[in-house]
């Protein structure tokens, strides 16, 4: 059964107006004035553009072009960029997730005392992506950040703090911390302490709170922020549904690198609830966030692979090959890609014996059909 991944299942009376369709943007074909300047080698200026594309502030989104000019800056000796970089390697955004490129970039962005460097550090040591796990060294790392006035330091820090991860759970502590991140504008901070204000963790519980924060999230630019958005868009929970709109945002956000939004919009093209039926497009989607880590998609994309599968062997079986319909006829006995099938599926393990294909005999007999 295909389910949504729910993060937030929140009030929503306060997100009217929030998404990122709101944002206007210039055509690809105008630049800032940092265009220019970065073209001449001031890769201060090729960061500031960077930056623009990344947000789509004021020019065409461009993640790709983003990422080069990232690369430029850094090159150039602004560090800022390569940690802007390494999170773009460690997000998936706009370019292949690496968390060996990630890596370097993000140490050299902290060992030269960018604060959002070493948070970022802190998270692949937290994740143990490229590195082994150790919470000890996220720990120092986040709170590095947090003191030095990263706010998503601080934000980092009361995810620890939430999930008792190298320190003791205190739920009070997390939105503390969380707070402090919001208020300094990252919006994980908003995200993270909407999850609390929704379960009533650490803080009194309020769901129009929480609808808030959501909304802040999304709207500064937080990947699962705006994928609990649209969740709350799809779900018709302050008004008729709008799936559009909720698309926009899970694939906005899935491109960010969350992979509760890519799982969302796979269900919506699997299903046909919400969008036309696109299996191909759903299976890419449910990769993505099986490479980032959740299981049911991984579940899921299984099952359509499955699906595809039955379908090819059931060519192979029309083409002559034995073992295509002992494997079709064997998966339709147990249910494999799809619903159980018992009768089709001797009828063609038969197939299969007949074409001499010995495992098909014997699959036959243990399923206890005739010749």
């Amino acid at each position: 059964m295909l389910a949504r991944r729910i993060l937030l299942p929140l009030l929503a009376g306060a997100l009217v107006g929030c998404g990122a369709g709101d944002r206007r943007a210039r055509s690809s074909s105008e630049s800032p004035g940092q265009g220019p300047a970065c073209a001449a080698g001031i890769f201060g200026a090729c960061e500031e553009l960077a930056a623009a594309l990344e947000r789509g502030a004021g020019v065409t989104r461009d993640l790709a072009r983003a990422a080069q000019l990232h690369q430029r800056a850094c090159n150039g000796g602004i560090m800022v960029a390569c940690t802007a970089l390494g999170s773009m390697f460690d997000s998936g955004r706009g370019v292949p997730i690496d968390y060996l490129r990630a890596l370097p970039l993000h140490r050299r962005a902290c060992e030269a005392s960018i604060p959002l460097g070493c948070t970022r550090l802190g998270m692949l040591y937290q994740a143990g992506h490229g590195v082994p796990q150790d919470l000890p060294r996220a720990l120092q790392l986040h709170t590095v950040a947090c003191t030095a006035g990263a706010p998503a330091g601080c934000s980092n820090l009361g995810a620890l703090h939430e999930g008792g991860l190298g320190v003791p759970r205190d739920h009070a502590r997390a939105a503390q911390l969380y707070q402090r991140g919001c208020d300094g504008g990252d919006p994980g901070g908003c995200d993270g302490l909407a999850g609390l204000y929704e379960g009533g963790l650490g803080v009194a519980q309020d769901h129009l709170r929480a609808a808030q924060l959501v909304r802040r999230a999304c709207e500064g630019g937080s990947a699962s922020g705006c994928s609990n958005m649209g969740f709350l868009l799809e779900s018709g929970l302050f008004g008729p549904p709008d799936h559009a709109r909720a698309a926009d945002l899970y694939q906005r956000a899935c491109d960010d690198g969350a992979a509760s939004a890519c799982h969302n919009l796979a269900v919506m093209l699997e299903s046909g609830d919400g969008a036309p039926k696109d299996l191909p497009r759903a299976a890419e989607l449910y990769q993505a966030a099986c490479d980032r880590g959740d299981a049911s998609s991984c579940t899921n994309l299984a099952g359509i692979l499955e699906r595809r599968a039955l379908a090819l062997y059931e060519q192979a079986c029309d083409g002559g090959a034995g073992t295509g319909c002992a494997t079709l006829g064997d998966w339709l006995v147990q249910g494999r890609g799809g619903k159980q099938s018992r009768e089709r599926g001797l009828a063609y393990l038969r197939r299969g014996c007949a074409m001499g294909e010995a495992w098909a005999c014997g699959r036959l007999k243990e399923h206890g059909g005739a010749p």
